[in-house]
């Protein structure tokens, strides 16, 4: 016995296209997410510096030799403490 609310062979193949197309879409916007968020995550990640540069500057017999690097915060030395050295293990 055939169903009264059965849709229609075209109806059902119009839907089918509709949901691929839908299907494609949400794919292709999930891959440029993640793209997108690749990129950003590539260019805040820490740990990378922009090549060194030499500037050199001839004047009369002597050569100056300038380096340059770009870094976000200066580089400070190490703090002494009065408190007795001791090992730090663990983190994961």
């Amino acid at each position: 016995m055939e169903s009264a609310h059965s849709p229609a062979p075209r109806a059902r193949d119009a839907a089918i296209r509709r949901l691929r197309r839908l299907t494609a879409g949400i794919s292709g916007a999930a891959a440029g997410a993640a793209a997108l968020l690749a990129l950003v995550s590539a260019a805040t990640v820490p740990g990378h510096q922009a090549a060194s540069t030499a500037a050199t500057t001839a004047s009369g017999a002597s050569a100056q030799v300038a380096t340059t690097t770009s870094s976000s915060t200066p580089a400070t030395a190490p703090s002494t403490t009065d408190t007795a050295p001791h090992a730090v293990s663990g983190g994961s």
